[in-house]
C-alpha cells in the first residue's frame, strides 16, 4: 500500500466515540482502531494479543476554528508525531492530508495528573512518598528527554500529564512547546495570549522568553500540585500579585505531605537565577532514586 493508501484505510477504519476533552480550538475525542491498522512501532500499546481494537485518544480541530488555529494545529500534530518517550505521550497517526484533521494518540485510562490527584483525596487514598516520587521521576524523565532534542514545553502542569496502569505518567498537550532554534538556548514569544502565568518563571512573565530551565520551574510547581493532591497554586491569586511576591522572595510553601528533604529539591526549581536551577537529568536521578525498588500501587484503579 502507498502512504497515501495507509493514511485513508487509516482514516476509514478509525471509530470515533464520545468527547474526552475540548478547548479553545481543539476536540478529544475516544476512539477506536482496529488491530489490523496499528501501525508496526505502536503495536506494543496492544497488550493481549487476542485484543480486536485499540483505544486511543483523537485530537482534532473544531470546524470553526480560525485559519492560524489550524495551522497551529498541524504544526503541533507533526511536533509530536516526532516524539518517542516512554513519559511522553505516543502519536500512533497524524492524518493531516484531508479535513477533518486529525491525530490519534494512545489513550491513558485514567485521565490527568490533577484530576487523579484530586480524586484520591476526596477518596482518602493517601500517597506513599515512593509513589509521589514516582510520579515526579517519570515527568522529569520526559523533560529531560524533550530537553535532549532542544524542546521547551512551556505549560508544564499536573493538568498536562496523563495517568496509565501502574502509576504510569506520560506529558502530553504541546499547544505551546517550540522547537528552539540550534543557535539559541530560549525561545522568544511574539504574541501574548492566555498563559499559565502560576507555573511560569519569572523571566517568562517579564521578559517573554522561556528556556529549559524555565520549564524546571514549571516542574517545580507541578511537584507542589502532586504533594498538594491537585491543589491550586497560590490560590486565588493574580498573577501580577504572583510575580510580584516571587520578585520579592516569596515562594510557595512546603505541603503537608512533602518531606523536607524533597522540598528542598523543589525549592531549588524556584531560583531567580534560572542557571542555578537543577536540570532535568538531576531531578530524573534524584526522585528515581527515592522509588526505585518500591512498592507503587495503580492508584487511577483504585479511584
Amino acid at each position: 500500500m502507498s502512504a497515501a493508501e495507509v493514511t485513508q484505510s487509516l482514516r476509514d477504519g478509525l471509530v470515533l466515540g464520545e468527547t474526552l476533552g475540548s478547548g479553545a480550538f481543539g476536540v478529544v475525542l475516544r476512539g477506536r482502531l482496529p488491530r489490523a491498522l496499528v501501525p508496526t512501532d505502536a503495536q506494543y500499546l496492544l497488550h493481549d494479543p487476542m485484543q480486536p481494537v485499540l483505544e486511543v485518544a483523537v485530537k482534532t480541530i473544531q470546524a470553526n476554528a480560525s485559519e492560524q488555529s489550524h495551522n497551529e494545529f498541524i504544526e503541533e500534530a507533526r511536533m509530536v508525531s516526532q516524539f518517542n518517550h516512554p513519559n511522553v505521550v505516543r502519536a500512533i497517526a497524524t492524518l493531516l492530508e484531508a479535513e477533518p484533521h486529525l491525530c490519534v494518540l494512545e489513550l491513558l485510562p485514567y485521565g490527568d495528573l490533577r484530576d487523579v490527584l484530586k480524586k484520591s483525596k476526596k477518596s482518602n487514598i493517601l500517597w506513599t512518598e515512593s509513589e509521589f516520587a514516582y510520579t515526579l521521576a517519570q515527568v522529569a524523565s520526559g523533560l529531560n528527554y524533550l530537553e535532549s532534542i532542544r524542546f521547551v514545553h512551556r505549560d508544564i502542569a499536573a493538568r498536562n500529564c496523563l495517568v496509565g496502569h501502574g502509576l504510569s505518567v506520560k506529558i502530553s498537550d504541546f499547544g505551546l512547546s517550540r522547537l528552539l532554534a540550534q543557535d539559541t538556548d530560549y525561545y522568544r514569544m511574539e504574541h501574548k495570549g492566555r498563559l499559565p502565568v502560576k507555573w511560569m518563571a519569572p523571566e517568562c512573565l517579564n521578559y517573554r522568553t522561556f528556556t529549559h530551565q524555565s520549564d524546571v520551574w514549571s516542574f517545580g510547581v507541578l511537584a507542589w500540585e502532586t504533594f498538594s493532591y491537585g491543589a491550586s497554586p497560590y490560590g486565588s491569586m493574580a498573577g501580577r500579585e504572583i510575580l510580584a511576591v516571587v520578585e520579592a522572595g516569596s515562594r510557595l510553601e512546603r505541603p503537608e505531605n512533602c518531606p523536607l528533604n524533597l522540598f528542598a529539591m523543589v525549592q531549588a526549581c524556584w531560583e531567580m537565577n534560572p542557571q542555578a536551577r537543577p536540570r532535568f537529568a538531576a531531578l530524573s536521578s534524584y526522585f528515581t532514586n527515592l522509588s526505585v525498588n518500591q512498592p507503587v500501587r495503580d492508584i487511577g484503579a483504585l479511584l
